[in-house]
């Protein structure tokens, strides 16, 4: 199957949909490319209204993993130079993620939040960077083959809690 194709249909679709939400001059609509946990390598697009953000991505990684991401924003602190926006941001997301290796392929469904700061490079461009902690609520794993060796080590902790780290750059249209 290929993976690649059926994320950029869906991050049309998701392009379209979030655009047809922008009412007035008021809102802005931001285009979104990055890398963290669990969004993988991503790209995506933000609806912005005053304060608050709502939007999705898609990321892949390797050849297999791939992960659906949607999430809510809000801005808070003082206004940064240059921008309409807050410059903290507390966030809050949930993401679907699939990973295969040689062993096991691994389905999970996950909550994350974080706080994070948004850096202005310009008008209209600007960097992000979050850190957080992320629920596992749903994982199905499926054994290809046992693991074998020292490694083969299963901390429960990491069953139920995930680090939710990033870093975007952002357009903003």
């Amino acid at each position: 199957m290929n993976y690649g194709f059926i994320l950029i249909k869906h991050f049309v679709i998701l392009i379209f949909t979030i655009k047809s939400f922008q009412l007035n001059a008021q809102n802005n609509f931001n285009l979104i490319a990055g890398i963290g946990n669990p969004e993988l390598m991503h790209i995506g697009a933000r609806f912005q209204s005053n304060q608050i953000q709502m939007g999705g991505s898609v990321g892949i990684s390797g050849k297999s993993d791939y992960a659906v991401i949607g999430e809510f924003l809000f801005h808070f602190g003082k206004f940064q130079d240059l921008s309409t926006r807050k410059s903290w941001y507390a966030r809050l997301g949930s993401s679907y993620l699939k990973e295969e290796d040689e062993y096991e392929i691994i389905k999970s469904f996950n909550i994350h939040t974080r706080v994070g700061r948004e850096l202005i490079i310009k008008e209209n461009l600007g960097i992000g960077i979050d850190a957080g902690l992320g629920f596992r609520i749903f994982k199905e794993k499926t054994e290809i083959k046992p693991k074998t060796g020292f490694f083969n080590i299963n901390i429960d902790f990491l069953e139920y809690f995930i680090p939710a780290v990033g870093i975007h750059i952002y357009y903003t249209i």
